[in-house]
């Protein structure tokens, strides 16, 4: 059974709203001024075009003074992120460098490689600093990154573990991924791969 009822009443749209709605539907309707495609044409390319990334990490000093200051960590840091921007010569898009960084800072930064990086993008980590080695119950030995405020008997808690940067490069979509880590794990000399676990 269908009823039919009286006709909803018609009101008429409001002057100003109905103005809006003509010039807009005249706008989309209007050709696109040639300055406007090459602005887009400008934006698809960036938005598409492949990044060179850079997050570099120099630690020359730590609180905890069993670890000797180092004297060039941090200039290493500061000379390779000029040789990076230079665009004569690295040609990077954008470099981030850390000095007497925080494990909550490292791994804040970590988390913005994450946030931005692209499959078509370079990303290149980079540390210089002390590094120490826990070993585990194995025999095997899990590798550390000395930080600002670590502290060698804590250094699980206070260091930046090595597996953490390895997996954050493993998450990303970037397809050209380097790690550069200039520390000695021992404090006399290399650490076996065999005890790195390889």
């Amino acid at each position: 059974v269908i009823r039919k009822g009286p006709s909803p009443p018609w009101h008429p749209l409001p002057g100003p709203l109905l103005i809006g709605l003509l010039a807009l539907v005249g706008w989309i309707g209007a050709p696109v001024p040639a300055h406007a495609e090459d602005d887009f044409a400008q934006f698809a390319r960036d938005a598409f075009a492949p990044r060179r990334i850079a997050l570099l990490v120099g630690v020359d000093e730590v609180d905890d003074r069993s670890f000797e200051p180092l004297l060039y960590a941090g200039r290493d840091v500061e000379r390779l992120a000029a040789a990076l921007s230079d665009p004569l010569v690295g040609g990077f898009d954008a470099v981030e460098t850390l000095d007497g960084v925080t494990l909550e800072e490292a791994h804040a930064a970590l988390s913005g490689l994450m946030r931005t990086v692209r499959r078509q993008d370079t990303v290149l980590v980079y540390f210089s600093g002390h590094g120490l080695a826990a070993d585990d119950e194995d025999g095997s030995a899990r590798l550390f990154l000395a930080l600002g405020a670590s502290s060698r008997g804590t250094i699980e808690d206070s260091g930046l573990a090595l597996h953490r940067i390895q997996e954050v490069l493993a998450a990303l979509p970037a397809r050209k991924q380097v790690l550069l880590v200039d520390a000695c794990f021992t404090g006399e000399g290399k650490l076996s791969a065999v005890r790195a676990g390889a």
